[in-house]
């Protein structure tokens, strides 16, 4: 194909390659853009008995320089209560989720309690821990906690 010079000085290959190539172009630059809205977020699963006959029990929370974005929480009762989630080392501290004895599945003696966040409802920073409380009736026998962790400083990547 013969090479045409156009009136501004650039040849129609040129601008005719640099199209062919934008494709490849723009997609290395979504990757990279990608990799880096992703680098240091976490799916963290935390799961354990509660050793004991108690009504309440303080969930560790992160380790320093990392947050929590927690998505759920399970608990296993021996009996049907209500559970209440709070930020922080007891009731007096930060409500972040409530489920009422109404909702709770009981089978063989044990029943369970699941209190859900759906978005970025309960950010649990640094050095904060979760407390678990029943209103009395039941112990809790098990936890499950699941959470986006990520680098304290990088905690808008789970608010975007």
């Amino acid at each position: 194909m013969p090479s045409i010079e156009a009136s501004i000085g650039v040849r129609l290959d040129d601008i005719k390659d640099g199209i062919e190539s934008l494709p490849d172009r723009m997609a290395a630059r979504d990757d990279a853009f990608i990799r880096d809205l992703v680098r240091g977020v976490k799916y963290v699963r935390q799961a354990g008995s509660v050793a004991g006959q108690v009504t309440h029990t303080t969930w560790p929370g992160p380790d320093s320089g990392f947050a929590w974005d927690l998505k759920i929480v399970s608990v296993t009762l021996d009996a049907v209560d209500s559970l209440a989630a709070y930020v922080g080392e007891g009731a007096n501290a930060r409500l972040i989720g409530y489920s009422n004895p109404g909702t709770a599945t009981a089978s063989a003696g044990q029943a369970v309690q699941v209190i859900t966040w759906s978005g970025h409802q309960a950010i649990i920073y640094p050095d904060e821990g979760l407390y678990l409380t029943t209103s009395g009736t039941g112990n809790i026998l098990t936890v499950m906690a699941a959470s986006v962790q990520v680098p304290a400083e990088m905690l808008g990547k789970v608010l975007l």
